[in-house]
């Protein structure tokens, strides 16, 4: 069994799996098909805005965007934002990439590779980043960047948390055997 990750509530560290054992948390909201198929990702983002969900498995921008929108409503309502924070584990992550692909049989071969290049100008890219808070790899758009955005570790994190991030790569059998059962016992409660 992997090492759990421990969880800090109200000053105590507690596990996923006492915290399950315990009855006093549940995880009711789970489906795997959240983010492509049954729901939308703004339906992610508009419910952790909300507070409907509390813990989220998502992407730094997706959490920043919920900020946001938490932020937004609190200050038409004139009340206090609540706290929406996104975290690196400090046992470490997998390492996020986005991935531009131009299909095989493509018609204007020479159009997709200047949408790319203009997507990767500085300025462009800076723009986007500011606007849906991820981060970029054009490191020229990096002083383009939002103050907010080029200083936030969960978006832009140190060298110490990026020396934790670990790339994908297809999981050895046993590997994948042993993610199911862990996802299969904070899923369906088979603890």
């Amino acid at each position: 069994m992997p090492k759990e990750i421990a969880i800090q509530i109200q000053g105590k560290e507690r596990t996923v799996s006492e915290l399950l054992k315990a009855k006093k948390y549940s995880i009711d909201y789970y489906q795997r098909e959240y983010r492509w198929e049954t729901k939308h990702i703004s339906e992610l983002i508009e419910d952790l805005a909300s507070g409907e969900l509390c813990l989220v498995l998502s992407f730094s921008g997706d959490v920043q965007q919920a900020q946001a929108r938490a932020q937004e409503r609190a200050e038409a309502a004139k009340t206090k934002a609540p706290e929406i924070r996104y975290v690196i584990p400090r046992e470490g992550a997998m390492r996020w990439t986005d991935v531009v692909a131009i299909p095989k049989n493509a018609k204007h071969i020479e159009n997709a590779h200047r949408f790319l290049q203009y997507l990767m100008e500085p300025k462009v890219i800076a723009g986007i980043s500011n606007f849906v808070a991820y981060a970029n790899a054009n490191t020229s758009a990096t002083a383009l960047l939002d103050d907010k955005v080029a200083e936030d570790p969960g978006i832009y994190p140190p060298a110490d948390v990026r020396a934790k991030l670990s790339t994908a790569r297809t999981p050895t059998e046993a590997e994948a055997k042993e993610r199911k059962l862990v996802w299969n016992n904070i899923i369906y409660r088979l603890m």
